[in-house]
């Protein structure tokens, strides 16, 4: 298992740009561990922007950010970006932002399962532009296949998904050990019990 908030306080010359799936039902703990572990140890290398797209409360204490802000923005500090029309978000980070962390909130609500061309592009040049990002969803059955096929890694906390559904996730190149995961983590005593696990077994 991978330490994923251990990962991305590296300094980017020392691992790969990558893409994290985080998968959970409300209530077992996602946003504390968005925010007091991801976060903090993000901003030990570089700045963080948030896409707020639904305006959550847990969010609201971080300043906003413009998109028309985003080309004058020096990858530093955290931010949210609040906007209903996430094509537009994506054509905006695709033009002006570079290095640093995209935390794509609420995922499953602008993510269709055909994943829309802005996003995709942006998901799938993000070593390019040099932006981490991290996709948060309700359940593994919620994530676009192509978001799985970017994925490095996916954390795992306590979700409703059926066994039958994850099983023909074949996008995810070891597909039954990401099943062994979730099992386990399912399993667990203790409603908060996360793990992650690389893509690539």
């Amino acid at each position: 298992m991978f330490d994923i908030d251990k990962i991305l306080s590296q300094n980017d010359n020392k691992r790969q740009i990558t893409l994290t799936t985080i998968v959970g039902r409300q209530g077992v703990g996602k946003t504390t561990y968005i925010l007091s572990e991801l976060v903090r140890n993000m901003l030990l290398t570089k700045g963080v922007l948030i896409y707020d797209y639904s305006s959550e409360a847990k969010y609201q204490t971080i300043p906003l950010i413009l998109l028309k802000d985003l080309k004058r923005w020096n990858s530093k500090g955290i931010y949210r970006i609040y906007d209903p029309d996430p094509l537009k978000v994506f054509k905006a980070i695709r033009a002006d932002v570079r290095n640093c962390f995209l935390i794509c909130e609420d995922a499953k609500s602008y993510m269709n399962p055909n994943l829309q061309s802005e996003i995709a592009e942006v998901l799938g040049i993000r070593r390019q532009l040099g932006i981490d990002i991290v996709c948060n969803f309700w359940a593994l059955e919620n994530v676009p296949p192509v978001v799985l096929t970017y994925s490095n890694f996916i954390t795992i906390f306590k979700t409703r998904d059926k066994l039958e559904k994850i099983e023909k996730l074949d996008k995810i190149p070891n597909t039954e050990d990401v099943v062994k995961v979730w099992q386990a983590v399912q399993k667990h005593s203790n409603q908060y019990y996360k793990l992650t696990i690389s893509t690539n077994g």
